[in-house]
């Protein structure tokens, strides 16, 4: 199962602050996706430095190359980076995305099934780690943005407060969810608990859209919906 996102109807998550984002040394975002039209845009975002205006750390395909990307706001607060992976989108692959932010390292990576696509070490980028809380995230659009709308399938995506390694992004591509990589993890939102055709604002769902911490606002009605190899839950 997943939650399908229609970019005409400006459908995303509402997913509020992550008040425990202050002060971390590395950032990892990560989900799988199935596109169903190109252009597309922002797979899943939060907000850095409490900042609203820009778009903060999120992995996304580039609305004018149709390649996935990482990028983010610098946690010294003075600009926005990003990067462009070797892959491009196609429609309908069951893809894994993931983007890692080494503060502390100065680096950028962007992953895709499990495979180091784009790196790059952004110049100028003088913050060792964030400074203030995020106030925003969002899965299908960037925070607080009226724009960039994703069109396609989501499911298992997660955050993490620190920069996961090569291997543990690996794994996690590998192993479908049965990973149980939870070092850092603030969140994860499997929307794999509804039934096909039902909408995610329909009575018993919302709760369902985060496994545990933060639980999402569902906005124009995204529906649930079959993906074409559903990631596994976690092992318990």
């Amino acid at each position: 199962m997943s939650l399908d996102f229609e970019s005409s109807n400006s459908e995303r998550v509402d997913l509020g602050g992550w008040h425990g984002f202050q002060n971390a040394t590395g950032a990892t975002a990560m989900c799988w996706c199935s596109t169903e039209s190109l252009p597309s845009a922002c797979l899943f975002a939060w907000s850095a430095n409490g900042d609203l205006s820009l778009r903060g750390i999120l992995i996304q395909i580039d609305d004018t190359t149709d390649y996935y990307q990482a990028g983010g706001r610098r946690p010294d607060g003075t600009s926005f980076i990003s990067g462009n992976a070797s892959v491009g989108a196609s429609v309908g692959a069951l893809t894994h995305v993931c983007g890692v932010y080494g503060y502390n390292t100065q680096s950028l990576i962007c992953y895709v099934n499990g495979v180091n696509v784009g790196s790059q070490s952004p110049a100028g980028w003088t913050g060792a780690q964030t400074n203030s809380p995020s106030l925003a995230a969002a899965i299908g659009s960037p925070p607080a943005q009226t724009n960039t709308f994703y069109d396609g399938r989501l499911a298992d995506v997660r955050g993490y407060t620190r920069a996961l390694s090569a291997e543990e992004v690996a794994i996690i591509y590998q192993s479908r969810g049965r990973d149980g990589i939870v070092d850092g993890l603030v969140n994860r939102w499997l929307l794999t608990e509804g039934y096909p055709g039902q909408s995610a604002s329909g009575a018993g769902s919302v709760r369902d859209v985060a496994e545990y911490g933060d639980h999402g606002t569902p906005l124009n009605t995204p529906t649930w919906d079959e993906f074409l190899v559903a990631p596994r839950r976690r092992a318990a």
